[in-house]
């Protein structure tokens, strides 16, 4: 599901310091330097995480790249002894490195970040470790600070019967980067029939629209279901 006759596909380990990071960037068959996305999807091994799959497949239908990392001690990465105290440094070198490549243009470059890997994100653009264009956040666990300090245009996906749904809303009330989007009738993992790949769809469709320029950002705004 991550490649297909028409995208390229490599499994990269990263040194970040002497700790081995296990990355793989899917992209595009394409003539000149693609956007890409860095999925931050938090904890466990990419290679099991079915709604990073389906968003990166959904990112190259579009011809978006796509970079999947674990985070260390995750995994095939190897561990950091500082633990989640690194993990703003994982994602910090997995972007860089992504941005540097000449296939890649860094500037059509953002991050769509699942559940726990939403805070990792926030925390790392307000200590200014990453500066994507646009972010897309899926069902996403965040501090009380919400979006404090953070710019970035940033689209949140999240089911009607996720029981943060209340929380998110006061937070991306409260910001004045960010728009809120519920899929009816998902719960926080989008278990339910078509709600991953619509939920999928919202954060390509967002991610896509803002490398094109924001005046062609959809308008959302906690849409589409009740609490």
């Amino acid at each position: 599901m991550l490649a297909t006759h028409s995208s390229q596909r490599l499994d990269h380990l990263l040194d970040r310091g002497g700790v081995s990071l296990h990355l793989r960037l899917l992209l595009p068959a394409a003539d000149a330097p693609s956007p890409c996305v860095v999925v931050s999807h938090g904890m466990g091994s990419a290679d099991e995480s079915m709604p990073a799959a389906l968003l990166c497949h959904r990112l190259l239908e579009e011809g978006i790249g796509a970079v999947l990392f674990d985070l260390n001690g995750q995994g095939k990465s190897a561990p950091d002894e500082r633990g989640e105290e690194a993990y703003l440094e994982d994602l910090e070198a997995v972007s860089h490195w992504t941005t540097c490549r000449e296939d890649v243009d860094e500037e059509r470059f953002g991050i769509a970040a699942l559940g726990p890997g939403a805070e990792i994100t926030l925390r790392a653009i307000r200590h200014g470790l990453v500066r994507p264009r646009a972010l897309a956040l899926l069902s996403p666990v965040l501090e009380p600070c919400g979006f404090a300090g953070v710019s970035p245009p940033t689209l949140v996906v999240a089911g009607s019967r996720d029981p943060n749904l209340a929380t998110l809303r006061t937070l991306v009330r409260r910001s004045e980067c960010a728009s809120l989007t519920v899929v009816a009738g998902a719960c926080a993992t989008f278990e339910e029939h078509g709600a991953l790949e619509e939920c999928a769809g919202l954060a390509v469709d967002w991610l896509g629209a803002g490398f094109v320029g924001a005046a062609d950002w959809p308008e959302w705004q906690d849409e589409g279901g009740g609490d």
